[in-house]
C-alpha cells in the first residue's frame, strides 16, 4: 500500500504491506455484516528524523442487497496512526453503495464506493498543543475481480483500493490541514462456512 499526503512541507512515505483478517456473516438472502482489519508499518521521512508509523484500519458495515447486482451499506470506520510520541486516532460513520457484476461462470467484478466522516484526537509530544481534536471527511473505493471455486467453498480476489482523507484540525497553530491519499493492490482469500 502507498501513502501520499500533502502539506506545505511534504514528507515522503515509503510503500508498505498492510494485512489482516476479513469476517462476514449473512442473515438471509439480503442482509450481511462485514468486518475487515488491516495493519501495517509505514516509514515517514521527516526532514529532522525518520518516523515509523503503525497504521490500523478497521471497517464494519451492515449491507443490504437491493438485488443480485446492487447493494447499499452503512457502518463505521476506525483509523489510527501511532508512534511512541505521536498518536492520531479517530472513528466515525460511513455509508456507501456496491455492485457485483457476473463476468463468467464463478467470476465476478466487485466495486464499492463510500463516504466517511471521522472524528478524533491527536497527541504530539513535540507540539505546543500536545493534544488537539480533528475531523476527517473522506472517500473509500475498491474494485476487484473475484473467483468463486465450484468444488470448495473458497473465493479468491485481486483488485485495488483507494482512500482519500482530509485532516481538518480545530484551530491549532502548530498543525496544518493535511490531505491523505492511500492506494494499493489488494489480495484476499475467503472460506465460507455453510
Amino acid at each position: 500500500s502507498d501513502w501520499y499526503f500533502k502539506q506545505e512541507k511534504q514528507k515522503p512515505v515509503d510503500s508498505a504491506l498492510m494485512y489482516g483478517p476479513l469476517f462476514s456473516m449473512s442473515f438471509g438472502d439480503r442482509w450481511s455484516w462485514s468486518n475487515i482489519l488491516l495493519y501495517g508499518k509505514f516509514t515517514l521521512h521527516d526532514p529532522q528524523q525518520k518516523m515509523i508509523l503503525s497504521r490500523t484500519d478497521i471497517d464494519s458495515t451492515l449491507n443490504y442487497a437491493v438485488n443480485g447486482w446492487f447493494k447499499v451499506f452503512a457502518g463505521g470506520k476506525w483509523m489510527a496512526y501511532d508512534e511512541s510520541w505521536f498518536k492520531h486516532r479517530g472513528g466515525g460513520p460511513a455509508a456507501g453503495v456496491g455492485s457485483t457484476v457476473p463476468l463468467a461462470k464463478q467470476v465476478f467484478l466487485l466495486g464499492n464506493a463510500s463516504g466517511v466522516l471521522i472524528f478524533g484526537r491527536q497527541r504530539n509530544d513535540f507540539s505546543a498543543d500536545r493534544k488537539v481534536s480533528y475531523m476527517e471527511p473522506g472517500v473509500n473505493t475498491t474494485l476487484s475481480l473475484a473467483y468463486a471455486a465450484e468444488t470448495v467453498p473458497v473465493s479468491l480476489s485481486i483488485g485495488a483500493r483507494c482512500q482519500y482523507f482530509r485532516t481538518v484540525y480545530d484551530s491549532s497553530p502548530d498543525e496544518e490541514d493535511t490531505h491523505h491519499l492511500f492506494y494499493g493492490v489488494t489480495l484476499s482469500a475467503m472460506y465460507t462456512f455453510r
